[in-house]
Formats: C-alpha cells, sequence, structure tokens
C-alpha cells in the first residue's frame, strides 16, 4: 500500500508538483487523491463550479458557450445595422442626382408630369431610407429587451451597452422634431403645389399619387417612434 507524500503547502510548490506528476503520467483523478490528504481541493473537475486554492470561482453550466453565442449574436446585429446605415448614406447623392436630371428635363417635358413623377420618386426613396431605420430600431429593441437581459443573467450586476440608455435620456419619451419632418414637408409640398399652381388633369393624378404615398410616410415614421419608445422593458428614470 503506498505511503502518502507529504507536500509543501504554498501554492507555487504544488503546481510545480502537479507539472512534475502530469509529465510522469498521472492521471487528474490519481492526483486529486494524492494532492488532497485533508480535504483542501485545490482543483476541483465540476464543471459548474471552478476552484483555485482556498477560493471559490462560481460558474455556470455552459455559460461561456452562452455568452459567446450571445455575443456573436450581437456583433451580427451591429454588422447588419451598419449596413443598413450605410444604405441610408446613399439615399442622399442618388436624390440629388434625381433632382438632377429632372432640373435637365425642364425645358422638354411637361412641367406637372415632371414634379408630381419627382416629388413621388423622392418619397419613395424616403420610404426606402425610414424602412431601413425601423430595421435598425428593431434591432436595437431587440438587444435592450431580449439580448442585454440574457447578458446581465450571466455575468451579474455588471451593466453593459450604456449607450442607447444614455440617448434616450437625452431625447426623452416624446417625439423630437426630425422624426415627423419628412411627412410634415411632404404635406407642406403638396398643399403648396395644389394651391399655389393651375389645376389640371394631370395634377389630380399626380396628387392622388403623392397622397398615397404620403399616408404611407407618415404610417410608417409612427412606427418608427413606437419602436423606439419600446427599447426599454421599463420607463428610464430623466433624472438620478
Amino acid at each position: 500500500m503506498p505511503t502518502r507524500r507529504s507536500y509543501p503547502n504554498e501554492f507555487k510548490a504544488r503546481l510545480e508538483l502537479v507539472e512534475e506528476l502530469v509529465r510522469a503520467g498521472r492521471t487528474p483523478e490519481s492526483l486529486l487523491k494524492e494532492l488532497d490528504p485533508y480535504g483542501q481541493t485545490i482543483c476541483s473537475w465540476v464543471p459548474q463550479t471552478a476552484w483555485l486554492g482556498q477560493s471559490a470561482v462560481p460558474g455556470k453550466e455552459h455559460s461561456e458557450l452562452e455568452l459567446s453565442a450571445h455575443l456573436a449574436e450581437y456583433a451580427a446585429l451591429t454588422n447588419r445595422c451598419t449596413y443598413w446605415i450605410a444604405m441610408q448614406y446613399a439615399v442622399w447623392p442618388v436624390m440629388g442626382a434625381l433632382l438632377a436630371f429632372a432640373a435637365s428635363l425642364w425645358s422638354t417635358v411637361d412641367h406637372s408630369v415632371l414634379i408630381w413623377t419627382s416629388i413621388a420618386a423622392i418619397q419613395m426613396l424616403l420610404l426606402g431610407w425610414n424602412s431601413s431605420l425601423r430595421e435598425i430600431y428593431n434591432a436595437v429593441r431587440y438587444m435592450e429587451r431580449e439580448l442585454r437581459p440574457a447578458i446581465q443573467e450571466i455575468i451579474g450586476q455588471h451593466l453593459v451597452w450604456r449607450y442607447e440608455t444614455y440617448n434616450a435620456l437625452q431625447r426623452g419619451a416624446f417625439p423630437v422634431w426630425w422624426e415627423y419632418a419628412t411627412p410634415a414637408a411632404f404635406f407642406v409640398a403638396l398643399i403648396a403645389l395644389t394651391v399655389l399652381r393651375s389645376f389640371v388633369q394631370v395634377d389630380a393624378v399626380g396628387l392622388a399619387a403623392n397622397t398615397c404615398l404620403l399616408v404611407g410616410t407618415t404610417v410608417q415614421t409612427m412606427a418608427i417612434i413606437r419602436i423606439r419608445r419600446d427599447f426599454f422593458p421599463s420607463p428610464l428614470r430623466t433624472s438620478a
């Protein structure tokens, strides 16, 4: 029957001894029995809890895999938002080129047709801009309401991703001026074109088509504002 060895209590000496025994071909189970004669465990193979010396580091089974998966999803969502933002910036040069093209046709195309067609094209471009903003806001709402609580559950009470919280406290809960600027500007433009110009048959068709697009833009804007106001599970405090 093998006799128990007496090992030094210093942590560094214990690690050196473990390395020596591992190189000699000892298995982890036999090492635990050999190095734990008095019940003072220096290493546990239980997956839920990692031990080092006398201090325990609590953990959760599969928590590291879950955290990695959540962070990968966060990276994918932010990368998708980056592409949506790039598409939003691309709208403005396209709109400028469209207006320049319409100006070049001013002397050759009927003015009513050109005006109503140009406004409709601009509204469709801005509908695309709003659609991308809605996707961005929806991703932020998912990260704040679903992804952040899942990560907080793993890492504890440490706060993560404070930027949107900071923005929300700066903006407040009510709509800001620029959120309704687009439908308001087109509403004024349609009224001005109807009142200040001699109204002909083609104007009626153009006004009807652009009014439908304006209704779509307004409904979409209201949906975007609702998503932004629903970023967080509970209302934020506006004062400390």
